[in-house]
This record gives C-alpha cells, sequence and structure tokens, in this order.
C-alpha cells in the first residue's frame, strides 16, 4: 500500500544539519547524521527519540548513511583515512568498519534489498556518475553517467537517480541495476541536496518540491504520471529524508539555518 495522508509531526532531535543525510533501519531506529566533536558523526535514535546512541566516533567525517533491510550493516560516506569513500559497520554499535571503495568522491550509498550491491555516486570526473560495489567488498562496477544520488527499487532490479546540478536536466531517470541507457525519465521540480525514493510497490518514487519557500513531499508514479501531494507543510524546507520500512511514517530533516528529525504517522 501507498503512504495515506501524512499528518501528525513530532520533533526527535535537532542540530542535525542540512544535507548530512538519514535512513531508517528494519529494526525501526533512525539513524542520522549530525555535527559531534566538531566532526559529523552517525548516530541512531528510536522514533519516539528515545535512547539515542552515537555510532561514529573519532574518526573523520561520516554522513549520508543507508541501511542494509537485513539490518544488520549501515554503509557511510567517510574520510577518515583522508579520501571520501563508503564504508560499512555494524548496524547496533558501529563497530567492524569496512572500507568498500578507494578512489575519492564517494557518497551518497545506497543499499540493495537483496543485501547484495551498494550503489554510490562519484564526483571525481568532470560529470559525475553512479557506480555499484559488493556489500562484502570487491570491483566497483559503473552504471551511469551524469546522475547521481542513486537508490536502489524494493525488487532490487532498478535504481533510481537525479540530475547533476551542473546539467541543466532537472528529471529522475531510471535504470537498470545492471547498468546501460535509461528506461525512464522525468521532470522534477530543481532540488539542491534531495534524492528521490521508492514506494513499496516499485512503480512510484518519491521526491521533494519546494514552493512558497517550504518543501514538501510528493510522489510520481511511473505508469500513469500522475503526481500526488503527500504532505501539507507551510513551513522550513525538507533537506533529507526516509520511509519506514511499512512505508506508513516518514522521517525527515527539515529546518531552515538548522534542521530537526521529525516523525510524521499516518492519520
Amino acid at each position: 500500500s501507498t503512504p495515506g495522508e501524512l499528518q501528525k509531526t513530532t520533533a526527535i532531535t535537532s542540530g542535525v544539519g542540512l544535507y548530512y543525510g538519514l535512513t531508517w533501519t528494519s529494526r525501526r531506529r533512525i539513524v542520522y547524521s549530525s555535527m559531534a566533536q566538531d566532526r559529523l558523526n552517525i548516530s541512531r535514535i528510536n522514533p519516539d527519540g528515545s535512547d539515542p546512541v552515537q555510532l561514529t566516533v573519532n574518526a573523520g567525517d561520516n554522513f549520508t548513511p543507508a541501511a542494509t533491510v537485513d539490518g544488520q550493516y549501515i554503509v557511510f560516506a567517510s574520510n577518515r583515512n583522508g579520501p571520501f569513500n563508503i564504508w560499512r559497520m555494524n548496524a547496533d554499535d558501529g563497530s567492524d568498519p569496512v572500507q568498500l571503495t578507494f578512489t575519492d568522491g564517494n557518497f551518497y550509498p545506497s543499499c540493495s534489498p537483496d543485501n547484495e550491491w551498494v550503489a554510490f555516486e562519484n564526483q571525481t570526473e568532470s560529470k559525475m556518475n553512479v557506480w555499484k560495489v559488493p556489500l562484502q567488498g570487491g570491483e566497483p562496477v559503473k552504471l551511469s553517467e551524469g546522475y547521481r544520488m542513486p537508490v536502489f527499487s524494493p525488487d532490487s532490479q532498478l535504481i533510481a537517480c537525479r540530475y547533476d546540478e551542473d546539467s541543466d536536466t532537472y528529471d529522475v531517470a531510471i535504470f537498470s541495476a545492471q547498468g546501460g541507457p535509461p528506461l525512464r525519465q522525468f521532470k522534477v521540480p530543481k532540488q539542491e541536496w534531495q534524492s528521490v525514493r521508492w514506494l513499496v510497490d516499485n512503480r512510484q518514487v518519491t521526491y521533494v518540491r519546494n514552493e512558497n519557500g517550504y518543501s514538501n513531499l510528493w510522489s510520481y508514479n511511473l505508469d500513469t504520471g500522475a503526481e500526488k501531494q503527500l504532505t501539507d507543510f507551510n513551513s522550513d524546507q525538507i533537506y533529507a529524508y526516509a520511509w519506514s520500512p511499512d512505508y506508513k511514517q516518514v522521517a525527515c530533516q527539515r529546518g531552515t539555518k538548522t534542521s530537526d528529525v521529525t516523525i510524521i504517522s499516518e492519520r
């Protein structure tokens, strides 16, 4: 099922930051990046704001976390060894960090629901491009050029990517998870840091639309082209968001110069 009308907003924690990212684990914990000890660190928290636990400590800047569907790992970008690369750590306590990429300029990881791959963007060439690397480690595979912020579909067969800010295309492209040319493209409003997200049916994606100085979430149906507004905020901007495992709630980083994580429940 798709989300109903999303109401009832609850602030969970403040000072989370703009594009640092968040994810929702299968164990119903929200994992996010924020400034801690003068660096970007990743923490987890329960949806009611209880039991906050910092997962990264004294290891450079760490952000854009993505959870594996089985709840075992958090994958994230980190410069703890100098260059920005994709790393993996245990979701419960941040232990056993494993480096998955070894170049530079790697950000915005997304885990395939079959727990096989991690897609990510690379920013070192003239155009941003998308790669994937095995979750357990191995050789990266290039998937596309000119797009960024890859997100695996719930069936692991597709990847949705959004345009590069310098491309002036303002579209979302759907690629096969095996690579190749775009299978589908559609226009979205100009966005800064937000990625698109899939809904559970593999046929709809969600995105952020900014109007009148504030943001709301909208869905786009890949079959019909129909768009639908999902939230009804009248203040603040959405910098990042993640759907709960049952797709009935969404956690957002919202704010202006500061940003809070909020949880919105289906009415």
